[in-house]
């Protein structure tokens, strides 16, 4: 493409005027430059700023330090009266608990989550599923992050500090680094007819 062609200034426009000497003259008159009294003040502002910041980062960086990533796995030492043995997972990810898995096996290994009679029996008796109550459980944990925050759901107190207590024993195994199975005694069944 032409390169654009110069304005013309009517003659009557006078010419705009050059722009002032970026080192005068030595004994040209020159007006006082007032002191800079902002700008101290806006570098002191943004070292506060930037050291606060700083603080900040550093308390994100150590409460993620506090776990480490990976798997940690946590489980009750033996079946209870039912025939169930609670277990727990959790994934995390930068410090952060991001997966959670909640359930119980049976001796055969089968899920306690899957059990279609279990579900069957306590729908007709009883308002939630077992299956919501682990999912509710889990969630918890990913947006709480700490099993002590969580509160215990109607119909659910058994499995909820069954439920704590295993995921305080896995988050102990991730502030280690420790990536044992951690088998635990889950407290005693104080309410009956409830998970």
């Amino acid at each position: 493409p032409a390169s654009p062609r110069p304005r013309r200034l009517p003659s009557d426009v006078p010419a705009p005027a050059a722009p002032p000497p970026l080192c005068p003259e030595a004994g040209a008159s020159q007006a006082p430059v007032p002191p800079a009294f902002g700008l101290p003040l806006i570098c002191a502002l943004a070292l506060a700023a930037a050291a606060l910041c700083s603080l900040a980062l550093a308390g994100c960086a150590e409460r993620r330090k506090a776990l480490n990533d990976g798997y940690y796995s946590s489980e009750a030492k033996a079946f209870d009266e039912d025939g169930w043995k609670d277990y727990l997972t959790i994934y995390v990810n930068n410090g952060q608990i991001t997966i959670v898995e909640y359930d119980a096996k049976n001796l055969s290994g089968f899920r306690r989550s899957w059990d279609m009679e279990l579900t069957a029996s306590w729908n007709a008796s009883h308002k939630v599923r077992p299956g919501q109550l682990f999912l509710s459980y889990q969630n918890a944990l990913v947006t709480l992050q700490d099993p002590a925050k969580i509160q215990p759901l109607p119909e659910g107190r058994n499995m909820h500090e069954a439920f704590t207590t295993l995921a305080a024993a896995a988050i102990e195994r991730a502030k280690a680094g420790d990536r044992q199975i951690a088998f635990v005694t889950l407290p005693p069944k104080r309410y009956p007819g409830e998970l």
